[in-house]
């Protein structure tokens, strides 16, 4: 069954991206690993790292069930096709518009194309290109009954970025290659001393 979420739709340099607001319990229907693309055993399948399921079984989710101050930041999503995606505004008039800054200092006006609902095709796979361990401690949570109360209803931010559509498929899957090392090849881990001050 097709799902459909509230999104902002945004660009950054070559990236369409829509921000969707996801609930927990949402994630296992609409997103796949991407070690369910294709042949397993052929590298042209190899989209991001391996999953380690022990990760997102044991520390992350046990973060998640013993803090009232968990947070995961943004889950980042593609596909690789996209084309059955449907983009549905949200239609504000313009004396609206114009109501939601009255009164700010230097207010940008809201762009009554860039706020609506994205539906998921029920045709297509939507895999995680960043942040399968989050989502996989999320999912054992649920699974489990570990979590509290309304656990599955609280809510991530999903990145659903849109490549060029134009293009080949081989194509397609080094653009998201690239944008999975883009966001992960730089990130360094705290050190141990600043993990005790902070």
């Amino acid at each position: 069954m097709a799902k459909t979420y509230p999104a902002i739709k945004t660009s950054m340099g070559e990236w369409d991206y829509y921000s969707m607001r996801v609930k927990f319990k949402d994630l296992e229907d609409s997103f796949v690993f991407s070690s369910s693309l294709g042949d397993p055993n052929s590298l042209d399948a190899v989209m991001q790292r391996e999953w380690n399921e022990g990760r997102s079984t044991k520390h992350m989710a046990k973060f998640l069930t013993n803090k009232p101050d968990r947070f995961f930041g943004a889950i980042v999503v593609a596909s690789l096709k996209l084309k059955d995606l449907k983009w549905r505004p949200i239609e504000l008039q313009p004396e609206k518009l114009a109501n939601i800054v009255e009164g700010q200092k230097n207010p940008e006006t809201p762009s009554e194309d860039k706020l609506g609902y994205v539906t998921l095709s029920d045709d297509d796979e939507y895999y995680i290109l960043d942040g399968q361990h989050r989502v996989g401690s999320i999912k054992d949570v649920i699974k489990e009954g570990t979590g509290e109360a309304g656990f599955s209803d609280e809510e991530i931010m999903v990145l659903l970025v849109q490549t060029d559509q134009n293009v080949s498929d081989e194509e397609m899957r080094i653009s998201y290659r690239r944008l999975f090392t883009a966001l992960n090849k730089n990130a360094k881990p705290t050190k141990t001393e600043e993990n005790i001050i902070m």
